[in-house]
C-alpha cells in the first residue's frame, strides 16, 4: 500500500508500530525505498526502540511518525532527528 501510495503521488506510510523485528523493519523501509517514488514516512511505536539503530544504520526514511502517547524510544532518537533535520510530525 504504501509503495501504492507514493507511486500515486501521495506520501506512502509504512506502519511499523508494532513490529520488534528489526531485520524485517529494515528489508521493509529498503524495499519502500527502492520501489517508491517520492518521499515516504515510517510510522513507530512506544515499543520502537528495538527498531532504531536499525533504522539508522541505513539512510533514515525522510518522515517519521511517531504515534501514541508514551515514547521510551531510546537511544537518543529526539536528538538524532534534531541533527538530521528529520520532518516529525
Amino acid at each position: 500500500m504504501a509503495i501504492a501510495a507514493c507511486r500515486a503521488g501521495a506520501l506512502g506510510c509504512l506502519d511499523l508500530e508494532y513490529t520488534v523485528d528489526a531485520v524485517a523493519a529494515s528489508a521493509a523501509v529498503e524495499r519502500l525505498r527502492r520501489f517508491a517514488s517520492g518521499e515516504f514516512a515510517v510510522k513507530l511505536g512506544p515499543m520502537s526502540g528495538v527498531l532504531i539503530d536499525a533504522l539508522f544504520s541505513t539512510s533514515l526514511p525522510p518522515w517519521i511518525i511517531l504515534a501514541g502517547e508514551d515514547h521510551r524510544l531510546g537511544n537518543g532518537l529526539d536528538e538524532r532527528l534534531f541533527r538530521t533535520n528529520r520532518k516529525q510530525c
